[in-house]
């Protein structure tokens, strides 16, 4: 199975959990490819992956826009797949931030239209990988 994991970063801790969700991946036996959403997805064949996985951080109450503009260009194709949305945010990081996180998550949905098979912003099972 060909997983894609898509992902923003703004200093770089983003990119080391899309790595680890790669190496995951790996581990399930799949094989797992790497996209900072800082490129251009023109040329990324999102249809050519059986599963996607989008990872955005949390900066000044909002992911990066690069992660936006990704799933915006690319919401066809992401309608089509299983998906999950894997926010990254310091709020989650407590109890009393999980709403905060939440509404993050929330906001970023609304505003690309997209909706996921899946979203996490907490160190949980992520089912989408099995």
């Amino acid at each position: 199975m060909r997983i894609l994991v898509a992902f923003g970063t703004l200093e770089g801790q983003t990119r080391k959990i899309a790595e680890a969700v790669a190496a995951r991946v790996h581990d399930l036996g799949h094989d797992a490819h790497l996209f900072d959403t800082a490129g251009s997805p023109a040329d990324l064949h999102v249809d050519s992956y059986h599963k996607i996985v989008v990872a955005g951080s949390v900066h000044h109450k909002r992911h990066q826009e690069s992660v936006e503009d990704f799933v915006t260009a690319k919401l066809a194709e992401l309608k089509k797949k299983p998906t999950l949305f894997l926010s990254v945010s310091l709020s989650a990081a407590f109890p009393e931030g999980m709403t905060e996180a939440q509404s993050y998550v929330d906001v970023f949905l609304a505003g690309t239209g997209w909706k996921p098979t899946q979203t996490t912003s907490r160190n949980r099972s992520l089912n989408i990988l099995s």
